[in-house]
């Protein structure tokens, strides 16, 4: 139960090359050591899993790096014996989760009793979580990480949206108090590290990331609807390593926001909240945007949808839309010419959820909060 832990390190190299120690609290640096033998001492820690990794890295040309991982759980529970109040074979495990489960057999009436420890056992935010599925049928949460920055307090500060590309994770909160944008480096699974993060002042409803680049769907009516970012180098103390390239994005005409973002070879779709009387689904020229001036080109004429899009998913010529629209939620459109979108087929799937799209070949896979509550689209 003790929110202090120390490590002693005694770290060498049997063939002395040279290296050091990178120490990591929870994704967090801690600074570095020398190799020999170190004390680590930590205080006041919540009552969560905590993770301390170690990164032992060869101070050489094409040096190697070793890593570390210890994982520990600090919890408030205390365990008495029992057996004087009609309980025997008390147990205590710690769930794949990280919080305590308690059984015994009562006595008095011969039940056995359970107790599991809830939400509130932990004192502190975890917004992401990495589950191993190696096992579908017992999957097992090895790892969660508080968004570093956000204030629990603060307004919205749960995680909103989640996005994966080349050994990167990239999470959104919604407009709240502190940074909305963090990216997390999960090159080794079970010991994530937040490597970056920015401070965006809107809510970004989705992303996509190609390249060292971010695209957000945004809420900003001041800067726009599509914010592109450069997180080519992320620097976690360092807000201004990830930066807007301002003369990429794009503030289109109207206030109705970034709902949905697609990219595919060199373009960018963009899905917007309804317009009214005008486009929602946008198809933009991303084969330059650190270079592009006045924004991302539009290519062809935007097609108007009439609803809001939620979702995108697009393959060969096709488009695969996810609205809001009744008895309409999903839609087939032709994108094969982009100043001449069309319609080719609209379905009733029970109101779709934002981002509750998805597509491998000749399926496709949607989630609504209307029974049928997950549907499959098969067109081979």
């Amino acid at each position: 139960t003790s929110q202090d832990a120390v490590f002693e390190i005694n770290a060498s190299d049997p063939e002395s090359t040279p290296f050091i120690i990178n120490y990591y609290l929870d994704g967090v640096s801690q600074g570095s050591g020398v190799p020999g033998y170190n004390i680590l001492t930590f205080s006041g820690l919540s009552l969560i899993m905590h993770t301390l990794r170690l990164e032992a890295v060869e101070q050489v040309v094409g040096g190697e790096t070793t890593v570390f991982s210890y994982n520990w759980l600090i919890s408030d529970l205390v365990i008495t014996d029992i057996d004087l109040n009609g309980g025997r074979y008390s147990s205590l495990v710690i769930g794949s989760d990280g919080l305590a489960r308690i059984s015994y057999y009562d006595t008095t009436n011969t039940d056995l009793k359970f107790v599991q420890c809830g939400g509130g056992c932990t004192d502190a935010p975890t917004q992401f979580a990495v589950i191993d599925v190696s096992d579908i049928n017992n999957p097992v949460t090895v790892a969660t990480r508080a968004l570093s920055g956000v204030d629990p307090t603060g307004s919205q500060p749960d995680g909103y949206r989640i996005y994966y590309y080349d050994k990167r994770v990239y999470i959104l909160t919604h407009d709240t108090a502190g940074p909305e944008f963090h990216i997390f480096d999960v090159s080794i699974p079970i010991s994530p590290i937040e490597i970056g993060k920015k401070e965006l002042t809107t809510t970004v409803n989705d992303l996509v990331v190609r390249n060292d680049i971010a695209y957000l769907a945004a809420e900003s009516d001041a800067r726009g609807e599509l914010l592109i970012y450069d997180v080519s180098n992320p620097v976690l103390t360092d807000p201004n390593s990830i930066f807007e390239i301002v003369n990429a994005s794009r503030n289109l005409s109207g206030n109705e926001n970034g709902a949905s973002v697609y990219f595919l070879g060199d373009k960018l779709y963009l899905g917007r909240e309804s317009v009214g009387a005008g486009p929602e689904l946008y198809i933009f020229d991303a084969s330059s945007p650190r270079t592009v001036v006045g924004g991302l080109p539009i290519l062809g004429n935007p097609a108007e949808i009439g609803t809001d899009v939620l979702g995108i998913r697009v393959t060969g010529k096709f488009a695969f839309l996810a609205t809001s629209k009744t008895n309409e939620e999903f839609q087939i459109w032709n994108i094969s010419r982009p100043d001449s979108i069309t319609l080719i087929k609209k379905y009733n799937f029970g109101n779709i959820v934002s981002g509750g799209i998805d597509y491998e070949p000749d399926f496709i896979y949607s989630t609504g909060n209307a029974t049928p509550n997950f549907q499959i689209l098969y067109s081979p």
